[in-house]
């Protein structure tokens, strides 16, 4: 496993560690009838935020276990100082999770110490509040998919698009609503194409590790696209709607999330890449 999925997966490591704190702590709470007192709607949301942080913790425990080593790996890494600093970098944040793995594992042993003591030193009541405390959970899952759907369709409208031709694609950025601003890439330009997912594009640009010539590029790149409409050599634009497009050539790199099907652009690039290489 490679330095920065290990990295991801401790961190969400962590995340389920104080997620079951808090749950424990709660349901004993619940049983013991010591729930914190307050109005109704705040332990409806309280319930719906404990929905929502084990929903966010799935998501990402999916997401990060199940992102392609292929997919993430670098295959020309760069050479320079700032890669080395990257991984300097990289290494004293693993050092963090580290750290931070051993501290949550000490708050779960403080949570299930106290939530033991509750429920040896109470008798299990029914208490209304509870009550509350579970339509808050129960509801946040009946609507959370609905709203996901709802928001994605209208976050379409902004994410970038593409229009496939014979030997290469043309890219809609979106970029302050212009609607002219588009740049041309040709099959023969790209050295590797890849498709991903959101957290295997976060995993891949992390893997880069602090790059400023990068950043510095992006930056004009950005500046002479909105200015001059020019294609620029850097543009990193990853969205959790849709999927995540890695293409690389000599003199650019581009990580997009395109809003329409990419299928259709992976079997086109696949077979103008087997046709060359009859």
């Amino acid at each position: 496993m490679q330095l920065i999925k290990l990295k991801q997966s401790l961190t969400v490591f962590i995340i389920i560690i104080i997620v079951l704190a808090f749950s424990f702590l709660l349901l004993g709470s619940a049983l013991t009838g010591k729930l914190f007192s307050g109005a109704t709607y705040v332990f409806v949301l309280t319930g719906a935020f404990f929905g929502a942080l084990i929903h966010g913790t799935i998501y990402a425990t999916k997401r990060t276990l199940g992102a392609k080593e292929e997919n993430i790996k670098i295959s020309e890494k760069n050479q320079d100082v700032f890669y080395a600093a990257g991984q300097a970098i990289n290494a004293w944040q693993m050092v963090k999770i580290i750290f931070g793995t051993i501290i949550s594992l000490v708050i779960v042993g403080f949570a299930v110490f106290v939530g033991i003591g509750n429920l040896k030193g109470s008798p299990l009541v029914f208490d209304v509040n509870s009550i509350w405390l579970a339509s808050g959970f129960v509801g946040y899952f009946i609507l959370v998919f609905p709203f996901i759907r709802i928001i994605g369709k209208s976050v379409s409208s902004i994410v970038p698009t593409y229009d496939l031709l014979h030997n290469g694609l043309v890219i809609n950025p979106k970029i302050g609503g212009k609607k002219d601003l588009r740049f041309k890439i040709d099959f023969a330009e790209i050295d590797e194409m890849r498709e991903m997912n959101f957290q295997e594009a976060e995993l891949y640009y992390e893997n880069l590790g602090p790059n400023i010539k990068l950043a510095w590029e992006e930056i004009k790149g950005l500046y002479s696209m909105g200015k001059e409409n020019k294609r620029p050599k850097i543009y990193i634009q990853n969205q959790s709607f849709g999927k995540t497009i890695l293409m690389r050539g000599k003199n650019f790199l581009y990580l997009i999330t395109l809003s329409n099907d990419t299928s259709d652009l992976m079997t086109a690039y696949k077979n103008f890449k087997a046709s060359k290489n009859a």
